[in-house]
């Protein structure tokens, strides 16, 4: 009913999603050419102070947020002739997390690490400025895909925290994202109806609105951390930081850490059950990551979510162990650290002796000999003319592989390495080969696209990035296809293979 009505600068178009709060337009604004989505409150809700200002607090509290992981908010406001309140937002394109990991299964350990790195970034950046998100889980993370990378932009604030506002919501969480336009993710979550019922019940004091009822519990269970749902008036950021830790685990292993056949089993087992190893082939460091940041007590956990990612790619990439020098080197060194010694002490008695008038003398330096293998010989008496000897130069250290790195776009294509055929991994991929003299050629395949092979140069290593074309169908025997009713085909132009409608 609202199609075609101007909010602000917004026109609004068709309906994409709704839910128990609000519903979800997507639309246009017109002076600046581009297209957003706009979220309006249920006209039954209008009356109900609670949630009017839970609606109005969720826009003020993304507002806040100016990162390029966030969702943006355009514009807010409540219209004078009926009271619609609304909000109009940036209007993601890509595929959220959890259909991303439903249609292509677990991460590369090399992708999973970037990518929860940039989260970290927005997860901090939100509690730098105060607010606890209390609803971190894939679906509310989206990933775009641009140019052969990959970028996330965190959605749904509409169960935040605000540390330092005394009306703060004191809890946290069970709310179910209402399903969207395949592709298009809305920022700002739906509600529900158990969380209807539960702001409908609380008793407004005078002047003062209490917007969570204490010890409400909020948020989806799989991610919920124990003080959620054993201490909701704890909640704080270090909450996101399991909900972050649970979602990396998912990523990882393709599974969460803690399943039920009810919400009550699954809150017993984030309460009380060990995390379970995430299992070959990945390092043991990355079970101590996950123990850590899945404690059951805050406390135990890393102070941040850059502390997180920090230890995560410490333990998925661990750094190279520094070899020490070999004990020839050593010897060399310290034979021609005691010679320089040796040089200066007898230059400086020369010196000394020609001021005092003394008729000048050779400086001359003594033989060195190797004192680590013979500590009780003495050094021999000084010869004239002898030469000082001089530190031997340390060569540098030769590196000993070259880095290979192959991106595709789209990602998620195969790499083989030839002639074997041998599957290497999936782009992105990152690889240390041995540096040596010829070339490593790769091929790189996805159902649906035309196959690319890369030669990489094995002394220099480098990046590649590949763009996979779709590939052209081809039907099988000199028969052809007749055109379509209507249509004419030139000599030589490819037959479309699908029927009409089709994609």
């Amino acid at each position: 009913m609202l199609r075609g009505r101007q909010l602000g600068d917004f026109v609004l178009r068709e309906c994409i999603g709704e839910g128990a709060f609000a519903a979800v337009y997507r639309c246009e604004q017109p002076l600046l050419g581009r297209e957003a989505v706009v979220k309006v409150l249920h006209q039954r809700l209008r009356n109900s102070e609670v949630v009017f200002q839970r609606f109005m607090r969720e826009a003020r509290l993304a507002s806040r947020l100016d990162h390029p992981y966030a969702a943006h908010v355009y514009a807010f406001g409540v219209e004078p002739d009926d009271g619609l309140a609304w909000i109009a937002m940036e209007l993601v394109h890509g595929t959220s997390l959890a259909r991303w990991l439903s249609e292509r299964g677990a991460m590369p350990l090399d992708l999973l690490v970037a990518l929860f790195e940039q989260v970290a970034e927005i997860v901090q950046n939100a509690h730098d400025h105060g607010i606890v998100h209390r609803d971190l889980k894939p679906s509310n993370v989206m990933i775009i895909e641009y140019a052969g990378k990959i970028f996330p932009k965190l959605l749904d604030f509409g169960i935040a925290k605000l540390l330092d506002d005394a009306t703060s919501a004191r809890g946290s969480a069970s709310e179910f994202a209402p399903p969207t336009q395949p592709g298009v993710s809305i920022p700002g979550g739906l509600g529900s109806a158990e969380l209807d019922d539960t702001l409908s019940s609380m008793a407004m004091g005078s002047g003062d609105i209490q917007l969570t009822q204490a010890n409400a519990t909020l948020g989806s269970p799989p991610y919920m951390s124990p003080e959620q749902w054993c201490d909701p008036l704890s909640v704080g950021p270090r909450s996101d930081l399991y909900a972050l830790a649970v979602m990396a685990y998912e990523a990882l292993t393709g599974h969460q850490p803690f399943t039920g056949p009810t919400i009550a089993s699954i809150g017993e087992q984030h309460c009380n059950a060990e995390v379970p190893p995430v299992g070959a082939p990945f390092a043991p460091a990355l079970d101590r990551v996950f123990r850590r940041a899945l404690a059951k007590d805050p406390e135990d956990r890393p102070a941040s979510a850059i502390d997180f990612a920090r230890e995560l790619r410490a333990a998925a990439f661990p750094p190279a162990a520094a070899t020490p020098p070999p004990r020839r080197r050593l010897r060399s060194i310290a034979i021609g650290a005691a010679a320089a010694i040796a040089g200066c002490a007898i230059a400086y008695a020369g010196a000394t002796r020609l001021r005092a008038g003394d008729r000048p003398t050779a400086v001359v330096a003594p033989v060195v000999t190797d004192v680590a293998a013979n500590p009780a010989s003495a050094p021999p008496e000084p010869r004239p003319a002898a030469p000082v000897l001089a530190a031997a130069p340390i060569p540098a250290a030769a590196v000993a592989t070259v880095v290979v790195q192959i991106e595709s776009t789209p990602l998620g294509a195969d790499v083989f390495r030839l002639p074997s055929e041998t599957k290497v991994g999936s782009t992105p991929w990152r690889v240390d080969l041995p540096r040596e003299d010829g070339t490593q050629t790769f091929l790189i395949r996805k159902p649906g696209f035309a196959e690319r092979r890369v030669v990489i140069d094995l002394r220099t290593g480098g990046t590649r990035a590949i763009k996979l074309p779709r590939a052209v169908y081809r039907p099988p025997g000199p028969s052809v296809t007749p055109a379509k009713p209507g249509s004419a085909r030139r000599e030589g132009e490819p037959v479309d293979p699908f029927h009409p409608g089709g994609t």
